[in-house]
């Protein structure tokens, strides 16, 4: 009888960690780059400073980057005359791309590509709670933080606009593909940007 409740208990504490994970918190909203990239934040050295990570990683120009001719020769290739009013463009090089406006804070400016809530989720629930010492992970991801923990978390995370989406072999056609060239483990490295461990 023990054994039949901490599988009960396992199984229900997976599912709704699972669940949490794979629903985005519908009340939550976009805060913007701003409000995460101070130097009191994650622009902080003694924090990682995922900023200058991120600026590196060249997420940071993915929205400008579909101004250049190298966007418009792959848009041209899938018949898309303007890859900056494209859906299929914008919604991996822009964050928030397609969201309603009342889900975007003032803060939110939208031209900085993929910031940190493409990834992490809308944060304007979790922001404050995330920085506190007792913060507590199962309320953060409640307010809608994707916590990226894992190695298959972050690569499932990444392939959304990397690899795994349907839409993908219609954009490989284009010769867009940074990671046939590099592969996934080895762009990850430049990629990821783990808090220091305390």
């Amino acid at each position: 009888m023990l054994q039949l409740i901490v599988l009960f208990a396992f199984l229900l504490t997976f599912s709704f960690t699972d669940l949490l994970r794979s629903e985005e918190n519908p009340n939550a909203k976009f805060a913007g780059i701003s409000k995460c990239g101070s130097s009191g934040c994650h622009g902080n050295a003694k924090l990682g400073n995922q900023m200058a990570k991120w600026e590196d990683s060249g997420h940071g120009k993915a929205t400008t980057d579909l101004g250049t001719k190298k966007a418009k020769e792959y848009a041209a290739k899938l018949k898309i005359a303007d890859p900056m009013k494209s859906d299929l463009c914008m919604s991996c090089h822009v964050t928030a791309h397609g969201v309603p406006e009342d889900r975007l804070l003032e803060t939110f400016t939208g031209d900085q590509g993929v910031e940190c809530e493409m990834c992490h989720g809308a944060g304007s629930l979790y922001l404050e709670a995330h920085k506190k010492k007792d913060r507590n992970q199962a309320d953060l991801v409640a307010k809608g933080l994707r916590p990226l923990k894992t190695d298959k978390e972050i690569k499932d995370n990444c392939m959304q606009c990397h690899g795994a989406a349907e839409k993908w072999e219609k954009i490989k056609a284009s010769g867009h593909s940074k990671l046939d060239k590099t592969p996934f483990d080895e762009a990850l490295k430049k990629t990821k940007h783990p808090l220091p461990k305390t």
